[in-house]
């Protein structure tokens, strides 16, 4: 019995949209990010939902994720991807090109849309989406932040080779027979290899799917996530930075006042009748009246300070 994710849609307050490619409709749920978080522009940055296998089920573990993004000033898009093909096994691995087509297509329709800052655009993806995050973020350059929830580098695009990858969060339980966790620890090396910035999470006793505390906590982890490189903070490191320089007037050499390695009570008394001088006093004057010693105080034993 296939399950239905309309309430969770429904709860996330998610609005219909889509685009065509290939005479075939690909539906998109969007669920916009608060408005009073948005920049001054209007825009948002956005985040790709992508789900796995067995499309989206009852929802719950897509549109709480979409709509915790919103409630950060992150545009959430749930893609039915799937929708692109016609062939009844959507998910078969010979699919792979023409899924990641219909996604990339995806990419571009959100990226020009006038509500979305286009070069603030990641990927979420949970088992075969996360293949494509992967995928797509290891050469798409649009794509500047991937969250992978277990799922794996497909090994077509490592044969092929890897050097770069955005920032990437990689999310797995210890006990997933579907997707091993040592694909995950094999993605970290990698990650580690191209020199991207990445956090992984494995949590012990979940399988292919999080519940209770774990499921809570992903969600805040990617959320935490794409607000780091995709939030206001990113926005502020991106832009050029302005610098307003205020120049100190230029003292006379003849007023500076010489720096002593001592400030004593002789030095204060000096500037104090200094101070006392006419305006209009020679350096003759101003020699008759300094102190004729000045003492410094003996240099403090090290030792002492010990003590």
């Amino acid at each position: 019995m296939q399950k239905n994710p309309e309430p969770a849609r429904q709860a996330a307050e998610a609005r219909g949209d889509g685009f065509r490619i290939a005479d075939r409709w690909v539906r998109m749920d969007v669920v916009k990010a608060d408005p009073n978080l948005m920049g001054s522009d209007g825009k948002a940055p956005a985040v790709l939902i992508l789900h796995g296998s067995r499309g989206l089920g009852d929802g719950s573990l897509f549109y709480p994720q979409a709509r915790a993004l919103a409630d950060r000033g992150i545009s959430a898009f749930v893609v039915h991807y799937f929708d692109g093909l016609s062939e009844g096994s959507k998910a078969a691995p010979a699919l792979h090109d023409r899924r990641e087509r219909i996604i990339s297509e995806a990419i571009s329709q959100i990226s020009n849309r006038k509500d979305v800052d286009a070069e603030r655009i990641g990927v979420f993806g949970l088992s075969l989406g996360g293949f494509h995050a992967l995928s797509l973020g290891s050469r798409d350059e649009r794509v500047q932040a991937v969250v992978n929830v277990f799922g794996a580098m497909p090994a077509e695009v490592e044969r092929k080779g890897v050097d770069r990858m955005p920032p990437t969060l990689v999310l797995h339980g210890d006990k997933d027979r579907v997707v091993p966790v040592r694909k995950a620890h094999e993605l970290e090396s990698l990650l580690k290899e191209v020199g991207a910035e990445h956090e992984v999470k494995i949590y012990q006793g979940q399988g292919h799917v999080f519940r209770g505390d774990a499921k809570e906590d992903s969600i805040t982890r990617t959320t935490d996530f794409f607000e780091r490189y995709l939030g206001i903070d990113k926005m502020l490191l991106d832009k050029p930075i302005q610098l307003d320089f205020v120049l100190a007037p230029v003292v006379p050499k003849n007023d500076l006042l010489p720096i002593r390695p001592y400030y004593t009570l002789g030095d204060e008394a000096s500037l104090t009748e200094r101070a006392a001088l006419p305006e209009q006093a020679s350096p003759e004057q101003v020699v008759e009246r300094m102190p004729e010693t000045v003492s410094e105080p003996e240099a403090a034993d090290p030792a002492s300070a010990l003590n």
